[in-house]
């Protein structure tokens, strides 16, 4: 029994110290002069909060959405809010392409119909989220949303 509680408090340490060394997590905030957005895009919310979780990251947009990544490259239901709903997405799927870069895809009826890359810069102060997609409408969008660190 002892041995299992002592496993216990060593992985709770361990993802405290990896959450406190990790680059994505924490408050970012819009930078709109560097960014090229469409009105009503994901990151015109103005900011964002990242959280590490054990397999990958929870995000939470300051209108208040929240999309949990499981960096596992599996598919996910996704709830259709922001741009999940904006493509017609019923899944999502999220892997790290890199050390600095998570590559997230919105897919509907198992077709990919957005990606999402997300890349920290090495000083870790910058996120930069590029995102591809096409709406149900059929209409093709890329966007650059620049974060800075808060």
């Amino acid at each position: 029994m002892r041995f299992f509680t002592i496993l216990a408090v060593v992985f709770v340490l361990a993802i405290a110290a990896s959450a406190a060394e990790d680059e994505f997590s924490g408050a970012w905030k819009v930078n709109a002069e560097k960014s090229k957005m469409n009105s009503g895009s994901p990151g015109a919310a103005g900011s964002m909060k990242i959280d590490v979780i054990a397999d990958g990251y929870q995000i939470k947009i300051g209108n208040g959405e929240t999309l949990t990544l499981h960096l596992d490259g599996k598919d996910y239901p996704r709830e259709p809010f922001g741009i999940a709903k904006a493509v017609g997405a019923d899944a999502v799927s999220a892997r790290r392409v890199s050390p600095h870069t998570i590559e997230t895809t919105f897919k509907r009826e198992g077709k990919a119909v957005a990606t999402v890359t997300r890349e920290v810069s090495a000083a870790g102060r910058v996120l930069t989220a590029t995102t591809d997609s096409m709406s149900v409408g059929g209409e093709k969008r890329h966007t650059l949303v620049v974060f800075d660190k808060q």
